[in-house]
């Protein structure tokens, strides 16, 4: 088109773009070419202006002292594949430190990478970045410079990279700074050499005093040692190979913001993982006031500070947020909820009417592996009168058993008077958990399904379980065990079935 410059070649001397021409270095279907600007010195070298246009670097750079300038109109792409050889040295007219720019956009496929060179990346006037495809480094060490998005709109500024976290071809290597304002959602699509690691600030109320945030994810060990309780799990462990530092230009007065990670390749001793916050080289860790959601995800942040990672020290097959027992009008709801799951086969919900023996009352499975909110219930039809002990037993897929704290209920409808365990049984060889005061007199009968008497006993209760065993064996089938409270009358019959 007559209004674009096709350029394989050298500038020497001050040059500006004048008019309306953009400027694309490099071969379109081979990507080669290269830019260079000439110059003795850096910063007395020669620069090339874009004065409002766009350059596009498909091809190189060559190494060189020379400068492009930007401006608040001006725009850049990186396109084309692989490393771009060569750094981008920028002009910095008015030596703040920043090259500005209206639109930058990385779109470098095949692993593509390109380094700032001597100054940081402003995006102005309301512009964007586009992270397409490939790595924008800010600098040789990714904390010398950064790229600044000044447009505080949180989903048009920066564009076009995984805003769901874990894989993504776009990112920047180093340091993003953000504007923010109001509340709202603000990802930060960072990461190192190999690895996005994508952090999201939800700001649920507007952060006051604060008008920029800087991310940086920090592929080192974070410092320190951390010893942390929440919902009865000891998180003693931090994980290793890297975590996020988030950096204001102030810390906000007032508001609330919530912290989404979507780690890569971080690795935690044990199991469920969480995270917690540090001051900035602190290593002295926190919950910082707020909420665990999920493992990955936490509300109720006031202040920014380095995040990272953290684990109990073995692996924990869940994590139990609650186990609660419900009185309803003729029945008990138990409720429990997970805010993680690994390699969770089911849960059995057992009770016991002593607190010592207990037995199964049902079965719910488990998840498997999660890392969301999981919410589970059960109902016990068959409450006794007075107190009832429950817990759950937990077990894995691959059959390991845990067991959650006991938590008792006392039921005050007309409860269920005894248990029997096992049920079914492989002959009259059963433990009968009852409900009643010690030394009060109970009469014991076992019957078939013909009313015949197998077995009619009194036994003065002594305040634990009482075991009913038969001298013969009987026959496989259905039979019936009444039992009757001599002294208050309180009688019932349950069925136990032989096999």
């Amino acid at each position: 088109a007559s209004n674009n410059l096709t350029k394989d070649d050298n500038f020497s001397g001050n040059t500006t773009i004048t008019g309306t021409h953009n400027i694309f270095v490099g071969d379109a279907a081979t990507d080669l070419g290269s830019l260079e600007i000439q110059g003795v010195a850096l910063g007395t070298g020669s620069w090339l202006a874009i004065n409002g246009n766009k350059l596009t670097l498909e091809g190189d750079l060559a190494e060189n002292n020379g400068t492009i300038t930007g401006s608040m109109t001006s725009k850049l792409t990186i396109f084309g594949k692989n490393s771009l050889t060569g750094t981008l040295k920028f002009t910095d007219i008015d030596a703040d430190g920043f090259e500005d720019f209206q639109e930058v956009v990385m779109n470098r496929t095949t692993n593509g990478l390109a380094v700032l060179g001597n100054k940081s990346l402003r995006v102005s006037n309301n512009g964007f970045l586009d992270l397409t495809a490939g790595r924008l480094k800010t600098g040789a060490s990714p904390t010398t410079f950064e790229v600044n998005v000044t447009n505080s709109n949180p989903t048009s500024s920066v564009i076009n990279y995984n805003s769901l976290g874990y894989n993504n071809s776009g990112w920047v290597w180093g340091q993003l700074r953000r504007s923010i304002t109001g509340a709202s959602s603000y990802k930060y699509p960072i990461g190192d050499a190999t690895r996005y690691q994508l952090i999201d600030i939800d700001i649920t109320s507007a952060l006051l005093n604060t008008s920029n945030i800087l991310g940086y994810f920090n592929p080192n060990d974070a410092p320190g040692s951390v010893n942390l309780t929440e919902n009865s799990i000891t998180y003693n462990s931090l994980c290793t190979n890297g975590y996020w530092q988030m950096t204001p230009d102030m810390q906000p007065n007032m508001g609330i913001f919530g912290i989404n990670l979507f780690p890569v390749s971080i690795f935690c001793p044990g199991a469920p993982i969480n995270f917690a916050k540090s001051p900035t080289g602190a290593g002295s860790y926190s919950f910082g006031g707020s909420t665990q959601i999920t493992t990955i995800k936490r509300s109720g942040f006031s202040n920014f500070s380095d995040i990272t990672l953290i684990s109990p020290s073995v692996i924990l097959p869940i994590e139990l947020t609650y186990f609660e027992a419900i009185a309803q009008e003729t029945s008990v709801l138990l409720t429990w909820e997970t805010i993680w799951e690994r390699g969770n086969d089911y849960f059995e919900v057992q009770k016991s009417i002593d607190g010592k023996n207990f037995f199964s009352i049902g079965k719910v499975n488990g998840k498997g592996t999660s890392i969301q909110r999981n919410n589970y219930q059960l109902i016990d039809r068959e409450p006794y009168k007075g107190l009832n002990y429950y817990r759950l037993r937990q077990v894995d897929l691959d059959g390991k058993v845990n067991y959650s704290k006991i938590i008792p209920l006392y039921f005050e409808g007309d409860g269920v008077f005894f248990e029997v365990f096992p049920n079914p049984a492989q002959n009259i060889d059963v433990r009968i958990l009852i409900s009643a005061q010690v030394g009060e007199v109970l009469n014991i009968k076992v019957i078939d399904a013909l009313g015949r008497k197998i077995f009619n006993e009194n036994f003065t209760y002594q305040g634990n379980v009482i075991d009913l065993k038969t001298q013969d064996s009987v026959a496989k089938g259905i039979y019936f065990i009444l039992i009757q409270n001599t002294k208050t009358g309180q009688a019932q019959r349950k069925k136990l079935v032989i096999e």
